[in-house]
């Protein structure tokens, strides 16, 4: 494809379009499909190729991919036991060594 062969405008135009049409292909999915859609490694196999079509090298994907699995997997996520965002019971986040803190205090 040579260069400027679409405008800014055009290509808006296009991801938009995207955008809007791209919540109905749900719509018309079985329940099977919609099941293997919302399996882990379906969600890690379109990261990488995020990061690969972005990137277009393999090993830039895969390191990219991995630090984004870890972080969305471990740090993000409400229900794992490394989870960054913690709250007390008064919904304040919890610091980090805020435990360590509270130790001490109470010796």
């Amino acid at each position: 494809m040579e260069p400027g062969l679409f405008s800014t405008a055009t290509l808006a135009a296009m991801l938009l379009l995207t955008n809007i049409a791209g919540g109905q292909i749900a719509n018309g999915l079985t329940a099977y499909q919609k099941q293997i859609l919302q399996s882990w490694y379906v969600r890690w196999l379109a990261i990488f190729a995020i990061f690969y079509v972005g990137f277009n090298n393999l090993l830039n994907a895969g390191l990219l991919a991995t630090g984004a699995i870890v972080m969305l997997e471990f740090f993000l996520n409400e229900t794992s036991r490394f989870y960054l965002f913690r709250r007390n019971e008064n919904g304040r986040l919890k610091t980090i060594g805020s435990n360590a803190l509270e130790y001490f205090a109470n010796q």
